[in-house]
């Protein structure tokens, strides 16, 4: 393992000033807080509305695997027809 000196003068200078010390100025830190700040700034969707959504999502992704079996199944008839022939 090799460690450096940030100073030649202190033989006790080892990570002098490598990590800073105030937490505010730490870019994680400030990070979660500003993503903090922004999440209490958030209008979140009442219990009703999040049913709602769910619900439509579901109805939709039912719907649609609905039309996409139908038109393999279509396609897969109409080849077996041209190959049967």
């Amino acid at each position: 393992m090799v460690c450096y000196r940030m100073s030649n003068e202190d033989p006790r200078g080892l990570f002098k000033n490598s990590f800073p010390m105030n937490l505010k100025e730490n870019k994680l830190v400030k990070y979660f807080i500003e993503a903090k700040t922004e999440l209490e700034k958030v209008v979140w969707p009442t219990r009703k509305e999040t049913i709602a959504y769910t619900l439509i999502v579901i109805a939709v992704s039912v719907g649609t695997a609905a039309f996409l079996a139908g038109i393999d199944f279509g396609l897969n008839q109409l080849l077996e027809l041209t190959i049967n022939r």
